[in-house]
């Protein structure tokens, strides 16, 4: 007698469905973006978790001097990640892929444990009504 004869393969098949929901989200990427804006709005900065996504910086930032107007924009760069949610410092979005993704793993052991024991189970009933029937039979 295999599981889905037992009534188990609805809740095999929830448990299945429900890992696979949590794998497909803890997996995803982040497409989050930042921005940030220095110098009264004449440097502006998008990032994308990986990567600057665009740099502008007005003309007038020009008459800054080289150190200031780099300094300036690397700050703005930074601020830009900073305001990325789900960044690396930011415990919300990372622990809840780390979550999801342990949930996942339990969910897994929890689906296959059922099973074996669903498994031992119904044996031990087979066992028991086979033992009965030859004692029936016996008689």
């Amino acid at each position: 007698m295999t599981h889905d004869s037992l009534g188990a393969a609805p809740f095999d098949a929830l448990l299945e469905r429900a890992t696979k929901a949590l794998e497909t989200a803890a997996s995803q990427p982040d497409d989050a973006e930042g921005f940030a804006s220095g110098c009264d709005g004449l440097i502006q900065v998008r990032v994308s978790p990986q990567q600057v996504e665009f740099l502008t910086i007005d003309p007038r930032a020009m008459r800054l001097g080289t150190d200031t107007l780099a300094a300036e924009i690397q700050d703005t760069v930074n601020r830009a990640f900073q305001d990325l949610p789900g960044r690396a410092g930011d415990d919300g979005a990372e622990s809840a892929r780390a979550a999801g993704r342990a949930l996942a793993g339990e969910l897994r052991e929890i689906q296959n444990d059922s099973l074996r024991s669903m498994t031992t189970f119904v044996h031990a009933v087979q066992d028991a009504v086979a033992r009965l029937e030859k004692v029936r039979d016996v008689r």
